[in-house]
């Protein structure tokens, strides 16, 4: 899968390289899973204890902000005077696909502000829900993204197709309870 990110970071670094965007060393905060105060749900929207944190620009920081490391996903900040870490829990995944180009071929927009060319062998349907796979990653499709993406597939085949020019391609069904999310 071809990956490139929306913004101006260096993508090989980017669930990685955690040190100030002006190269000073700064103290690193980390905030565990079970004290982080939002968290995500399936359906990708940020929550806190009083509901879905409704104000767009609060939630596309957050978005833009979401990292991975060995321990999972955490939203890494800057400060002024340190770096944050801040484990999160999320229902399915972290990682969603908002938006499909059709042009000049398939390639998807995440959440997290990562570009990728669509795989159709790594499509596959879990439940009622459509993911694929970048390398890690499990990622979910959203709503908009699926309307985008279902003049292409023939619902009517068993297993459903992908329809593109270059051939059509089966989506695999997996069984449920694989590849689950983090709930803390």
């Amino acid at each position: 899968m071809t990956v490139r990110r929306a913004s101006t970071y260096d993508v090989k670094h980017e669930m990685s390289d955690m040190s100030s965007q002006d190269g000073q060393q700064k103290p690193l905060k980390i905030i565990p899973r079970s004290e982080a105060v939002f968290w995500m749900d399936g359906q990708g929207h940020w929550c806190n204890r009083h509901g879905r944190i409704e104000n767009p620009r609060i939630a596309r920081h957050f978005h833009a902000c979401i990292h991975k490391d060995e321990q999972g996903y955490f939203l890494f900040q800057e400060h002024p005077d340190y770096l944050e870490k801040v484990y999160f829990s999320y229902e399915d995944t972290a990682v969603f696909v908002v938006e499909v180009k059709t042009e000049p071929q398939l390639r998807l927009v995440l959440n997290i502000g990562l570009e990728a060319t669509l795989e159709p062998e790594h499509l596959y349907i879990q439940g009622d829900s459509l993911y694929t796979r970048m390398g890690e990653h499990r990622i979910k499709f959203g709503p908009r993204a699926l309307v985008k993406l279902a003049r292409f597939v023939d619902f009517d085949q068993d297993p459903p197709l992908l329809r593109l020019k270059r051939g059509d391609f089966p989506i695999a069904r997996q069984e449920e309870g694989l590849q689950g999310g983090h709930d803390g």
